[in-house]
């Protein structure tokens, strides 16, 4: 026998393949087609790229969504207006702010034909009067307190928004939450607007400025700060860093931009004078002096938070004269502060400075209730990414904390006295006055500690950039 070819075997097993795939297909079989195996690929020599997560609105250990959050803070002074129409209605101590009654008999003198200033004690804008004028006209008093209690909520949505588009997306969901604990669910807070406190009022116009401002929309944040400087007086000290940041350069080392400046000042100050003008031409030349002049020179004996009350309450009650030379003193050292915080921050963090602005006016003024830490709470969530600890100072993580217990633990000590002095008939005006010195001292070291952890976060960034 011959010897086969060396091919033999690979034409004999194609043969017999060709012959299986004929007979398959004479029975109606489907061939089934062997395909060669791919080559293995190699090895990456890079690890894989990270997933890309969407940014979120919330960290991940915030479970509460922002309408659900948004709705529990409504749903609390709904509450809370419920209650308090039950207290005033069945106990000696009633619910609402005396101010509230001051509003509506101003918004009754309007009714009746008269100036809102018929009352004796209003010294605030017409403006606030004539917002109780439709709940009055149908019957409904406490529809003036759902104006003060939908501008709270408006405060919120707003502190929202501005950090969407002003920060990153891990600082906005910080502005979010810090929203949420800071104003939304803060009971002080809700207690104010359903009390009838207005100064949710001044404070959605304040936030809605450095929301403008954020947005570049000069003009209308120019304007919206006239209303607010007319609503109340103290808005206007932050014309200086809200200048500043309107006239600085487009980038580092451009040229400054002072029209820009000019042209909001010029628009704030027409947006003012209009409004003030219409509120003299409806009630009066009396319309300045109670709104604006009264406060200039006021001096107020009754108790208060402020360092300085006991003095004048001294001057005023033995008749030494002199209460109004002490009224002024506070405004030097307001003057000095404010303007040194604002331009210190203003290019760097508009809001910071502005909020370090209004603390130090609140701490350092003549007259101070608890109405007055609303002005600076507004801005709380805005400056909370600014303020942590990202340096290497070596201050324990706790100061903070705990000068705010002390600012809290003050006011309470001073709220017993108060209590005692007001309810009870206890002359306890010097453990009063110990406890606004020593509130007032709290305030100077919050003040000291925020610049500081501020300014060396801010030393921080520059070295990054």
């Amino acid at each position: 026998m011959d010897t086969p070819p060396p091919t033999a075997p690979t034409t004999a097993a194609a043969t017999a393949i060709s012959k299986r795939d004929a007979q398959q297909c004479h029975r109606g079989e489907k061939t089934v087609e062997t395909k060669p195996a791919k080559p293995a690929q190699p090895a990456l020599s890079s690890p894989p790229p990270e997933p890309r997560t969407k940014p979120s609105s919330s960290l991940s250990w915030w479970p509460i969504p922002w309408p659900r959050a948004l709705a529990l803070g409504m749903a609390l002074r709904i509450v809370l207006l419920a209650y308090g129409m039950w207290q005033d209605a069945n106990l000696a101590v009633k619910y609402t702010d005396i101010d509230y009654h001051v509003f509506l008999d101003a918004a009754r003198a309007i009714l009746r034909g008269d100036s809102p200033y018929a009352r004796a004690t209003y010294r605030y804008t017409p403006l606030v009067a004539y917002l109780m004028v439709p709940g009055l006209a149908v019957g409904l008093p406490v529809l003036g307190k759902l104006v003060f209690v939908a501008s709270d909520l408006v405060v919120a949505v707003l502190l929202r928004k501005w950090a969407r588009i002003a920060l990153s997306p891990v600082d906005a969901a910080t502005v979010e939450q810090w929203t949420v604990l800071a104003w939304l669910w803060n009971p002080f807070v809700a207690n104010m607007a359903t009390r009838g406190s207005a100064e949710a009022v001044v404070c959605v116009l304040c936030v809605a400025v450095l929301y403008l401002v954020a947005r570049d929309r000069f003009g209308w944040a120019a304007a919206i700060f006239g209303v607010a400087v007319h609503v109340k007086v103290y808005p206007i000290m932050a014309a200086v860093p809200l200048a500043i940041r309107v006239a600085q350069p487009a980038h580092r080392g451009g040229p400054w931009r002072p029209w820009r400046a000019i042209r909001c000042a010029l628009i704030a100050t027409g947006a003012f004078a209009a409004l003030t003008a219409a509120m003299v031409a409806v009630t009066g030349v009396d319309m300045l002096h109670h709104t604006y002049g009264y406060h200039v020179t006021r001096a107020d004996h009754r108790h208060n938070f402020s360092v300085y009350f006991y003095a004048i309450y001294l001057r005023i009650a033995t008749g030494s004269g002199g209460a109004a030379t002490v009224a002024l003193v506070p405004f030097a050292a307001q003057v000095v502060t404010v303007t040194a915080l604002g331009v210190r921050f203003a290019r760097t963090n508009l809001p910071l400075a502005v909020f370090l602005q209004t603390v130090a006016f609140v701490a350092f003024n003549k007259v101070m209730t608890s109405q007055y830490f609303m002005w600076w709470l507004c801005y709380v969530p805005m400056v909370v990414p600014a303020l942590q600890t990202r340096s290497a100072r070596r201050v324990p993580w706790w100061v903070l904390p705990m000068l705010a217990a002390l600012w809290v633990a003050a006011q309470g000590a001073w709220l017993s006295n108060a209590y005692q002095l007001e309810f009870i008939g206890i002359p306890t005006f010097r453990p009063l006055f110990v406890s606004s010195v020593v509130l007032f001292a709290v305030h100077v070291a919050l003040i000291v500690e925020l610049v500081a952890r501020a300014a060396s976060n801010e030393a921080v960034q520059q070295k990054v950039e």
